[in-house]
């Protein structure tokens, strides 16, 4: 275990770094981007983290499989895909986390040293390097605890080590204490990144990082290897399960009728929803409770934060053992032990996305919208709804959406926490894979992967009728 350790910390190590490296030119892309292609900018960039890591290790474990008797190929193959699903993460943390100094303060405190600015280590933190370390942090631990990818390309990591053994029937005591190994790699790199912040950041202030614009070969460059990323995580995953599942319907139409009506399938499908939009909510609410404290908001951010990015096998392998105490063991077999896990996980990214939509609020076309409440037109009061469509809701469905579908697929949490009546979708699906590519395996895995999707666009085109439900209620900006 200890040598699996040290190979999953030097390889997260490797990739939070390079991750980082790609993601500080990323974050600066939308600048220079023209404000039509912003959209295809964002889209590139989100799609490798979204697509589900149980879809991308199974599309490339044929080749890994090729590569069984090159250990070290299939390593950096797996190092080159981890890698490629967590640059979003250290691209969206360059662009929204705030900077207690701006720009100008440090161009004149260069002005000021001379050149000695690069030994000014408080200086350096409140700058760019500090926001590299907050990238890196969650990088390297999103890529230390990583399970699904490792598991279908047979790397021997750490986590798939210990998920192997446990749910093979060993004790939960020896669980944990073969846990405690890698939660102390985890906490140290986090104590070492949060002393640094909050060692020269005592009072930070939420300035706007410096709308950086590229220079067009490294814009050319940052739309190649979105393009890449794209296709190689996303693009060549969800093909491969497309075209599989259209051969084996175009050769038995019989099948997908009978996949169609499964009702076990639709059951799992339905407890991974639920386990999924319960942990969005949470999240959601947490971090809006966050983002109403006018004291000690950092702090308790960090402390929400924190649970969550110590990976799913350590949170339920810990929640397992809370909820078997004495207090708490009446509710184990329930959703409740699952939702919480899942709504510590998708918290970071809750965080995250609501500094975001403070960022970009519009509260004085929202407070002109409100006043169109008091027209005595209806026409003026359903644009009113629109308009509170627009700038309200609108962003904060999205942000439901994103976390309703990172919590849906999960799979560790819901095999270790998932109540015997409620499994879920990734967990049979995870089973299934063990038995290779099928037709309707692929079927499977694309209901699954589709269901999202259309339950978003199910209700983007109801936004009429949420407009309209809309017009007499008041709402506040800050929310």
């Amino acid at each position: 275990m200890a040598s699996s350790v040290a190979a999953a910390a030097i390889r997260a190590g490797a990739v939070g770094s390079v991750a980082v490296a790609i993601g500080l030119p990323l974050s600066a892309l939308q600048a220079t981007t023209p404000r039509r292609w912003c959209w295809a900018v964002w889209a590139l960039l989100l799609l490798p983290y979204l697509v589900p890591a149980l879809l991308v290790g199974h599309a490339w474990r044929q080749l890994a499989l090729a590569l069984v008797h090159h250990p070290a190929a299939n390593k950096a193959l797996y190092s080159l895909l981890t890698m490629m699903k967590l640059v979003p993460v250290a691209a969206l943390v360059l662009v929204f986390a705030p900077r207690p100094l701006s720009a100008q303060a440090i161009h004149c405190r260069r002005l000021a040293g001379g050149g000695r600015f690069v030994w000014d280590w408080s200086f350096l933190v409140r700058g760019r390097l500090g926001d590299c370390a907050v990238a890196f942090l969650p990088v390297f631990l999103l890529a230390f605890g990583e399970f699904e990818v490792a598991s279908r390309m047979t790397v021997s990591t750490w986590t798939v080590v210990l998920f192997d053994q446990h749910a093979g029937g060993q004790m939960l005591s020896e669980s944990l204490s073969l846990v405690m190994l890698p939660v102390v790699c985890e906490l140290v790199v986090l104590a070492v990144v949060l002393v640094m912040l909050f060692g020269v950041r005592s009072a930070p202030v939420r300035v706007p990082p410096p709308a950086a614009r590229l220079r067009r070969p490294t814009a050319w460059l940052c739309g190649l290897y979105l393009a890449c990323a794209a296709f190689v995580v996303g693009f060549v995953p969800l093909g491969l399960v497309a075209w599989r599942a259209s051969v084996g319907a175009a050769q038995g139409p019989g099948e997908t009728r009978r996949l169609l009506l499964d009702a076990s399938l639709w059951r799992e499908l339905g407890a991974g929803a639920f386990f999924g939009a319960a942990a969005a909510c949470c999240a959601y609410a947490a971090a809006v409770w966050v983002g109403r404290l006018r004291r000690g908001a950092l702090p308790a951010a960090v402390g929400l934060c924190v649970p969550g990015l110590l990976g799913p096998l350590v949170l339920a392998l810990v929640a397992v053992a809370v909820f078997q105490a004495p207090l708490l063991r009446s509710v184990y077999d329930t959703p409740l032990p699952l939702v919480i896990t899942l709504a510590l996980l998708v918290t970071p990214f809750a965080v995250v996305l609501l500094i975001f939509l403070r960022r970009t609020d519009r509260s004085a076309a929202l407070h002109g919208a409100e006043l169109l409440a008091a027209s005595p037109e209806t026409t003026v009061r359903r644009a009113r709804g629109r308009l509170l469509w627009e700038l309200w809701l609108r962003p904060r469905f999205w942000v439901l959406f994103l976390l309703f579908c990172w919590g849906y697929s999960d799979l560790v949490a819901g095999a270790i926490l998932a109540p015997a009546a409620m499994t879920t979708a990734p967990v049979r699906l995870y089973n299934l894979m063990h038995y290779g590519w099928s037709h309707r395996l692929s079927a499977m895995i694309l209901v699954f992967v589709a269901l999202p999707p259309v339950a978003g666009l199910a209700v983007w085109a109801g936004q009429r009728m949420v407009s309209w439900w809309l017009r007499p209620c008041p709402i506040r900006s800050g929310h």
